[in-house]
Order: C-alpha cells, then structure tokens, then sequence
C-alpha cells in the first residue's frame, strides 16, 4: 500500500507528464528512461518512510495506577475510562474538576519503578512516542493558590477593593481567577515527554558531581535542573519537584495495554 508521498509523487509526475506530451516534449525522453527514473524515485520515498518509521518505534511505557473504586479485573476487561466517560454510563463517579476539561482525561506518569515497586499496588501501561506524547507539572493542577484578599501575596489580575468587601462575590470570584491562574500555570509547563526525560537525565548526572549537602530540583515550568543548598529545601514548594503527569483523553481499550500489575500481556498488543 502506497503512503501518502507516494500518492502525492505519482499524482504530480501523472500531471507533468500530460504537460510533457501536450507540448511533444515527450518523445525526447526514451521510454525505458523514464521508468527507471519512476522507479528510482518511488525506491527514495520507500526508504524515506521506512525511516521515519523506525524512529517512531522508540517507545516509551508510561503507567496509571488504579485509584479506589475501581479494580484492575474490570478495566483488563472495559478499558479504561474517562471520569466524565463513567458519569455517561450511571457509575457513582466522585471528583473535583480543577482545570478546563479535567473530567475528560485519564492521568499516566513516567515510572519504571513500578513495575519493581509494591505488588498491592494495581496499574495498567501503555506504549507512547515520546516525540508526540506531552507532559505538565502535576503540582501546578493541584496546588492552592493564595487568597486575593492576603494583601501580601495577591493573586494575579486580583479583586478590586469593591469586591473585596462583599466575601460571597469575593469567593466567587476568587474561583474563577484561581481556575485562569491555574490554566496557564499548567499549560506553561507542557513540553514533550523525550524532553522532559531529558533534563531528567541531566539532573542524574549533576547531582553525581554535587558535594555534599547540595541537591537539584526542577523549575516549575521549565523543568530546567537548579542546584540548591539542601538548608533552603523548606523555601521551595512540591512544585519545583515537577511531579509530572501525561494526559491521555477519553478512553483507552484493553488491546492497548502492553503490561499491568500481576502479570504480563502478550507483546502483540496494539500501541497506541
């Protein structure tokens, strides 16, 4: 089956061809000639699409672990859902959306210990292209934010005075402006999951050379590795670890599993 390159080759050489012999421009190309030259060209695109396919094959396991109310038995069996997928279906489904479509997404995290880690715990992984595959700062989602009416540490685009002085309005409205903050604090942080464990690696190799007493953390945003004395730890919030998250949307088939806990599934399972 041709790809899309192909097509698009065979298409424009079809049209210049109809030109060539509109202006009997043809018949000074020797017909075995222009086969070979066909044939050369469509051999390059094949190459060409063979590599870039085997660069996409670098894939990397992320995992979810299974939160309460649900059990590893049943989503082997439906898959894994969505919160606002569930709701859909009439399953007691409790939760607190703290970000713009936070009820359509399903959380995964980079985590190779899991496998070796507790064997109570239950999850599911899947296989992703970790060129294609993005992840934020799970503490920027969860994190509260400070209060419009504590003068000192006012929240961005805060209340005015009018407002302060009417608590319900002021709460209200503290709401949305803290929701905003969020958003753009969490879309900030997003980058590919190849860089992220890039500078992951980076921060490894520092703190090998770090005398003792110092350690890194990560920017909130960036995830750029920065040294610290380890006596200013209690100055920097869970934020400036970059716990990381990836968000997957919807709904995810059992045929995408590629392991969970207990055991492992066949290795002919569709990736995703």
């Amino acid at each position: 089956m041709m790809n899309p390159k192909q097509i698009k080759f065979l298409k424009k050489r079809s049209k210049r061809l109809k030109n060539l012999r509109r202006n009997r421009i043809i018949s000074r190309i020797p017909k075995a000639e222009r086969k070979r030259l066909a044939e050369l060209e469509i051999t390059r695109l094949k190459i060409e699409n063979e590599k870039t396919q085997g660069e996409s094959e670098k894939r990397v396991r992320i995992y979810h672990r299974i939160g309460r109310g649900a059990t590893l038995e049943k989503i082997l069996e439906e898959g894994l859902k969505s919160r606002e997928k569930l709701i859909e279906e009439g399953a007691p489904v409790e939760g607190y959306d703290l970000l713009e479509d936070q009820k359509k997404n399903i959380y995964f995290r980079y985590d190779p210990n899991i496998e070796k880690g507790d064997k109570e715990e239950k999850w599911v992984a899947i296989e992703v292209d970790p060129k294609k595959t993005f992840v934020y700062n799970q503490e920027l989602r969860v994190k509260k934010m400070e209060k419009p009416w504590m003068r000192n540490k006012p929240l961005r685009g805060g209340l005015n005075e009018q407002i302060i002085k009417d608590p319900k309005r002021a709460a209200k409205e503290y709401q949305r402006l803290e929701r905003e903050q969020k958003q753009r604090d969490y879309n900030n942080s997003k980058m590919t999951l190849e860089e992220f464990l890039e500078k992951k690696k980076k921060a490894e190799e520092i703190q090998k050379e770090l005398p003792p007493g110092y350690r890194v953390i990560f920017h909130p945003l960036s995830a750029e590795p920065l040294v610290i004395n380890g006596k200013d730890i209690h100055k920097y919030g869970p934020e400036w670890y970059y716990p990381h998250e990836i968000i997957k949307k919807d709904y995810i088939p059992p045929n995408q599993f590629v392991n969970h806990s207990g055991k492992k599934v066949r290795k002919n399972n569709k990736k995703i």
